[in-house]
């Protein structure tokens, strides 16, 4: 069963907000590094400073107040966008090759061919390719090779017949 908050145990939830609060004072005021800060106020609250950074990019990416960047395609930009910013492509839009546009987000069919460009079959044909480049490689070792063998072979004839 979770308790109340005490005065030792600030309020679930809150401990982003003082994080990101000590880190940005330890940077200003102290003129510490922001990875010092990180460790300062991690040693402050005995925890590590993974913690203190996961906690501190999390409440500053929901609280913008420009300490960190946004992340490209965050719920920021794209509620900039729906604000009136015109995305630069639509999302409905085909593709550069006229093939239906690839679902956002994780998951979802992935492209036919290997670099997720033009037909199915490009991708063996470019496959083959590569592999009759490595056939006529190991050819071309496996001569040098039997060069060498007969080298040393002579070699050892001669080293032999001494």
């Amino acid at each position: 069963m979770m308790e109340a908050a005490t005065a030792e145990a600030p309020a679930r939830g809150t401990m982003a907000e003082a994080y990101h609060r000590e880190v940005i004072a330890a940077e200003a005021s102290d003129g510490l590094t922001r990875q010092a800060a990180f460790d300062a106020v991690a040693a402050r609250h005995g925890t590590t400073r993974a913690n203190v950074q996961t906690a501190f990019y999390r409440h500053a990416r929901k609280h913008p107040d420009g300490s960190v960047k946004h992340r490209p395609g965050s719920k920021v930009g794209r509620a900039a966008r729906a604000a009136g910013a015109s995305p630069t492509v639509a999302p409905d839009a085909p593709a550069a090759n006229g093939t239906a546009a690839a679902p956002r987000g994780r998951g979802g069919r992935r492209p036919a061919s290997a670099n997720g460009h033009g037909k199915p079959g490009d991708a063996l044909r470019a496959l083959a390719a590569e592999l009759r480049k490595s056939a006529a490689l190991l050819d071309h070792e496996a001569t040098a090779a039997d060069r060498q063998a007969a080298t040393l072979a002579s070699i050892r004839g001669v080293v032999g017949a001494a």
